[in-house]
C-alpha cells in the first residue's frame, strides 16, 4: 500500500469514530420523524381514561396525575387515592413502556380511576404530546390516557 492510501484510510477511520454517536432526535429525523416532545419532569394530570373524561367531586379532590422523572427513568404519581411508582423506558420513534409499578394500598371511597389505571399504565407503548398536553397510547388506537399539563 503506499503512504497515500494508507493515510487516507486512517483519516477516514479516525473520522468515522468521532462521528459515531447518534442522538436519538437525529434517529428521529432520519426515519421522517418529527424529535420527540419533552415529557419528563412535569407533572401531568389525567384528564381523560379509556375515553372518558375524569370527573372529580370537587376542587380539593386528590387529583390523578404522573411525572416522568428524566435523571433516572423513574415514574411516580397518583391514582387520586393511592401514590405509586415505577420505571418506564423511553426508545426512538416516541415509544414508551411503563413496568415494575408498585403502589401503596389505602382504603379508598370508590375512585373511578383506582382500579384500571395501573392496568393501563403498563399497556401503555407510546406517547404523543401536544403542546400542554400528554397522550399515552397503545398501538395505533385511541388514547388510553389523556393528561394535561399543570407544573413544568
Amino acid at each position: 500500500m503506499n503512504k497515500i492510501t494508507l493515510l487516507s484510510l486512517i483519516c477516514l477511520s479516525m473520522w468515522g469514530c468521532a462521528h459515531s454517536e447518534t442522538t436519538s432526535e437525529e434517529i428521529s429525523m432520519q426515519n421522517n420523524q418529527a424529535p420527540a416532545a419533552n415529557f419528563k419532569d412535569i407533572r401531568w394530570e389525567l384528564i381523560e381514561l379509556m375515553g372518558q373524561p375524569v370527573k372529580y367531586a370537587n376542587a380539593d379532590s386528590q387529583k390523578v396525575y404522573i411525572q416522568f422523572n428524566g435523571g433516572d427513568n423513574r415514574v411516580n404519581g397518583s391514582d387520586g387515592c393511592n401514590s405509586f411508582t415505577g420505571a418506564y423506558e423511553e426508545t426512538p420513534g416516541q415509544r414508551l413502556f411503563i413496568s415494575k409499578l408498585a403502589s401503596t394500598k389505602k382504603f379508598c371511597i370508590k375512585m373511578p380511576t383506582e382500579d384500571n389505571f395501573a392496568e393501563v399504565l403498563q399497556g401503555v407503548d407510546n406517547y404523543t404530546v401536544d403542546g400542554d398536553n400528554l397522550s399515552l397510547n397503545k398501538a395505533r388506537m385511541a388514547p388510553l390516557a389523556r393528561f394535561k399539563a399543570v407544573s413544568k
